[in-house]
């Protein structure tokens, strides 16, 4: 029996369904008649991805709160209940277009009449934002026009799910873009979601009020203020954080210049920066309706390199646009600094490889230099190096895909003790240099020159800002202290075997110059990843990473990375507290750390803090969305709360930024084994030998599960003959047998493991099915109170997931 069907046979003969007329992501819509009163009315009924994680009874007393909102500008909700299961409400049927279909036809909507839908939109907002309700998904979908006027639905209704879904609202906070409108606290749809609902933050009514200003510019212009048809939703949602749209008076020449800057306002990415309320929003499009104030068409812009012409323009428009602020009253200042840039790669001499360290070093400090300034956001550095390395995209499509607004980039090249470079910074929107400089000096003088071009660009960012004289440099005079620094981060970054060589460097700087706190910082960082890429016993690095940390902390307090070295030796020593208040005090730190976010995630997960885990995850996708691995960690936390559906896209998204990602064969082919994908399992681990001990047992786990036993046999043979002194050893033998039906020798290995101080969650959390074998065993109990995650929910018929 088809939804329409079953529907039908429940409502019994208080309805007659008509037919089907469509519906989005929360739900399906069918005109009915109503028997009793003879009049048409509208069924939706919750989409089906929903349905099975929402509470029908108290999604219907959700919405009859919605009910009482009985305005001229809003749908009412006429009724509510659960027909076979199914929650559904009724509304008044209104005769008209969807606000959506009007802007699919031609010619567009006249301004006069934009202006008036925009209005009546405002008032519903003011009426229901008086009553306490927040929209939460204003959208051209949800206005349906009647007659003259406009009118809202589905007020509530987001409301109502989000308070309806059974998890709890860390878990149902669904990170895959495409589906923000099905499920979710943060239930909305990416193209008009505010900054602070990209985010996950709590929302207030200036959530709405952006929505608004998105809505108007696509009306006002006839197109979206991030429309790119190739741009995924992800994409989108970048642009929503950090990106501001090309100003709305140089869409629509002609229009008066008040209501272009309400607009304007109301897209802004501080909710403080916005209208503070819909009435105050009413009360300034009110005025702006009054104004005949207009801006002259914008001037076509032709060279990219041409400095004379843009600097013209840009002094223009500035100069109008702070003739229409200040007779407005707006808020200038907030508006006009650029908000966001990234710094790319600086080419090098391909000739020479070796010098790639360098450009990148370059790149990387003026990164850490921009992103001190309050309120400037700085794209992460391995997306922007991932993107800056690519000959197909020019500096827009790099921006757009990074959701900033400028680009950094430039060259450098060293020969015979002289260094040459070459730097501009560029506005993604129009393509227009907006500064440009060329250095030449002794290759000594680096530190000096990165310290002219980070003042230099920070004045052209930031305007008259006395800040951008004073911005400290790597914290080294020491230029040879300085090119070590660079290679050992340059490796670091790239993880693996260049760890330890990484190690060497830092210490080699320090050598150098005992002052130097980013080198101690890297220092720390690089020793706490020893054990998962040179197998190094994770004890017997802790006492200098710590002492390394708390020098950097010292010498700078700033630091984010010591604190994350801190942290990892806690909870590699298990020391399960003290790491949970050190991962904190590193995001205190730095809250923009997307290294930060991802341990701590990991962490979480470890300890079987789940829910918590995933917006950790979520956070550190979204500060370094071309970073695989938050995606690894995030697609296996996913999995590990049930949602399989979600977890298998973000794993596909992984894979896609990454494929050769040791986590990617390994750890997320856990999920695909979990998920009985074989086929797709063993073509993920393909024929790879996989160096560092501990990864040899998930890949001998995954190949049996997934068929190829002989593989997996050859492979615990080969864990066998190795001695029981390689650190290591004891958890991957673990990890190898549980899936045979020898157990104990499972559990023996594990025991093992713990009484060598292998670090035998980490690998391979306790929550993962892997485990589930043993789980209910005594032996099981006793592992995971030598861990010190007794209490953790690990033991068990199965770890407690919550259902997708």
């Amino acid at each position: 029996m088809d939804l329409r069907e079953r529907l039908q046979a429940a409502l019994g003969n208080a309805y007659t369904i008509e037919r089907e007329l469509g519906g989005g992501g929360m739900s399906r819509v069918f005109l009915a008649q109503e028997t009793a009163l003879e009049r048409h009315v509208v069924v939706k009924i919750l989409g089906p991805d929903l349905m099975a994680g929402i509470s029908a009874e108290r999604f219907a007393r959700e919405v009859r709160l919605a009910a009482s909102l009985q305005h001229p500008n809003i749908v009412p909700v006429l009724t509510t209940g659960v027909a076979d299961d199914l929650p559904y409400y009724t509304m008044p049927y209104v005769r008209g277009e969807s606000l959506r279909a009007r802007l699919h036809e031609t010619p567009p909507v006249p301004l006069r009449q934009s202006v008036s839908i925009l209005r009546d939109i405002a008032r519903a907002l003011q009426y229901a934002h008086g009553e306490g309700v927040i929209h939460r998904d204003i959208k051209p979908d949800n206005v349906l026009l009647a007659g003259d006027a406009a009118v809202v639905t589905d007020f509530g209704i987001a409301k109502a799910i989000s308070a309806a879904r059974n998890a709890t609202p860390e878990q149902v906070e669904t990170p895959d873009p495409a589906t923000l409108t099905q499920a979710g606290s943060s239930i909305g749809t990416p193209a008009y979601m505010s900054p602070e609902q990209v985010a996950g933050d709590p929302v207030d009514s200036r959530t709405d009020i952006y929505a608004w200003g998105i809505l108007a510019y696509e009306l006002l212009s006839g197109a979206h203020p991030f429309e790119d048809k190739k741009a995924s939703a992800a994409q989108v949602m970048a642009a929503h954080l950090g990106q501001m749209p090309a100003p709305l008076q140089e869409k629509v020449p002609g229009i008066q210049l008040a209501l272009a800057d309400l607009v304007m306002r109301t897209l802004s990415k501080s909710r403080d920066d916005r209208p503070a309320s819909a009435e105050d929003l009413l009360e300034n499009l009110d005025t702006a309706r009054e104004s005949h104030d207009t801006l002259p068409p914008h001037p076509v812009k032709q060279s990219r390199r041409s400095l004379l012409w843009p600097a013209i323009a840009v002094v223009a428009l500035l100069a109008v646009g702070a003739y229409a602020y200040s007779k407005l009253g707006s808020k200038a200042g907030a508006s006009s600094a650029i908000s966001s840039v990234a710094v790319l790669p600086f080419a090098h001499d391909r000739s020479d490889s070796t010098e790639e360290y360098f450009g990148e070093g370059i790149a990387d400090e003026l990164m850490t230099s921009l992103g001190k300034v309050p309120g400037l956001r700085v794209a992460s550095r391995t997306s922007a190096i991932a993107l800056g390395k690519r000959n197909d995209l020019d500096v827009r499509e790099i921006a757009d895909r990074l959701g900033v607004s400028t680009v950094v980039e430039g060259t450098v090249r060293r020969s015979a003790g002289r260094l040459r470079v070459t730097a501009q910074l560029t506005n993604a929107r129009d393509g227009l240099t907006l500064w440009s400089d060329a250095y030449e000096r002794d290759s000594k003088d680096v530190i000096e020159v990165q310290a002219e071009m980070t003042r230099a660009i920070l004045a052209a960012l930031r305007p008259g800002d006395v800040r951008a004289a004073g911005q400290k440099g790597p914290g080294t005079s020491d230029p040879e202290a300085y090119d070590l620094y660079m290679r050992g981060q340059y490796l670091v970054e790239r993880r693996g075997p260049g760890v330890a060589k990484a190690v060497q460097y830092f210490s080699q700087a320090i050598d150098k110059d005992p002052t130097f706190a980013r080198a101690y910082a890297g220092l720390s960082a690089a020793l706490e990843l020893l054990p998962y890429f040179a197998g190094v016993p994770a004890h017997r690095v802790e006492a200098r990473a710590r002492a390394t940390a708390a020098r950097a902390l010292q010498l700078d307090p700033t630091l984010a990375e010591p604190r994350v070295a801190l942290a990892m030796a806690d909870w590699h020593a298990l020391q399960w507290d003290e790491a949970d208040r050190e991962f904190r005090r590193a995001i205190a730190a730095d809250s923009t750390s997307a290294v930060a976010r991802t341990q701590y995630g990991r962490y979480l997960i470890t300890s079987g803090r789940i829910s918590e885990a995933i917006p950790q995850l979520r956070i550190a996708r979204r500060l370094d969305p071309l970073a695989a691995t938050s995606s690894v960690w995030l697609s296996y936390g996913l999995a590990a709360a049930g949602y399989d559906t979600a977890a298998a896209e973000e794993s596909m998204r992984s894979r896609e930024l990454d494929p050769n990602l040791l986590n990617n064969r390994t750890i997320l082919v856990l999920d695909l084994v979990h998920a009985g994908k074989f086929k797709e399992a063993l073509s993920t681990i393909g024929s790879n030998n996989i160096a560092p001990i501990p990864f040899h047992g998930i890949t001998a786990y995954n190949l049996e599960r997934a068929g190829d036993k002989l593989r997996a046999a050859r492979i615990r043979s080969s864990l066998d003959a190795l001695p029981d002194t390689i650190w290591g050893v004891h958890s991957a033998r673990a990890q190898a047998y549980v899936a045979t039906d020898d157990t104990a020798k499972a559990l023996t290995e594990m025991e093992a493991a713990v009484a060598g101080h292998e670090i035998l969650p980490h690998g391979v959390p306790l929550v993962d099915r892997m485990f589930d074998p043993v789980r209910q065993s005594p032996r099981f109990a006793e592992i995971v109170r030598k861990l010190g995650l007794d209490g953790h929910g690990l033991t068990g018929p199965t770890f407690h997931r919550a259902p997708p």
